[in-house]
Formats: structure tokens, sequence, C-alpha cells
């Protein structure tokens, strides 16, 4: 007499997950359970783009006309919602001493409107808080 077996939930993931790898390689899984902890973590808000790099903004870094290299990495915030969104606060990596310059703080932005901020500390989760939401976004 034969025996079945039926596969079980458990049996069933993990082979799930063993396709998945497989398939899409494991930074795949490893992203998609990031993002589903960040979800947990806090009500998806407006979406933005951020970035950190060394960006050029004229009020500062053109004294008197002329241009020059900027000194400081600059977090860029760029809004991405179809909708007006009043940004209340930024805070780097959950401190609010790293943040220097809060340059979207009390601003409502746009679709494709950018603001910086100036950090003193290694940005390594940006938290921003608006009139419908915060987002957390994570930066390597």
């Amino acid at each position: 007499m034969a025996m079945r077996t039926t596969p079980t939930k458990l049996g069933a993931t993990l082979t799930l997950v063993g396709i998945l790898v497989t398939l899409f390689g494991i930074s795949y899984l490893r992203d998609g359970i990031h993002g589903l902890a960040g979800s947990f973590a806090s009500p998806a808000g407006p979406k933005f783009k951020v970035e950190y790099g060394y960006f050029m903004i004229p009020a500062l870094d053109c004294p008197g006309g002329r241009c020059q290299q900027p000194k400081a990495q600059r977090l860029k915030v760029q809004s991405l919602g179809e909708q007006p969104v009043a940004v209340r606060d930024v805070t780097v990596n959950g401190r609010p001493d790293c943040v220097l310059v809060n340059g979207p703080k009390d601003t409502t932005m746009n679709f494709g409107d950018v603001s910086y901020v100036i950090s003193i500390c290694d940005p390594l989760r940006v938290r921003i808080v608006t009139d419908r939401g915060e987002s957390t976004y994570y930066l390597e």
C-alpha cells in the first residue's frame, strides 16, 4: 500500500522561497522582506526620491554668482506624489541633532519639487513626516 503525503504549509512556503531564490537571487528575497517589514513599521505615506551626495544649491554654492563645488554632502528630497504634500518634519537616523538645515520642513511640495537637508551625520535612515502620513527610506 502506497503512502500518500501532502505538503504542509511550511513545506510549500520553503519550496516557494527556494524557487524565488533560484529565479531572482537572494537580493530579491531580502529586498522583498525588507519592504514588508518597513510597511508594517509605519503606514505608507507619500512617495519621495531621497538621494545623498554633492548636490549644488545656487544660494549656498554660488556667492556673488561664482559657483564653487559643494563642500558637504546633502540629502536631496524630491516629491513623487501627484497631490501636493505638506512636509512637517525630516529626521535622519532617528536623531534630531543629525539635521543641521531642514529645507523641506514646514513646506508644501508638489510633484517634482526638490528640497535639501544638510546633515552632520552619515544618513542611514531618513524619516519624512507629512500631513498624509510618514515614509522611511534606508540609504546604503
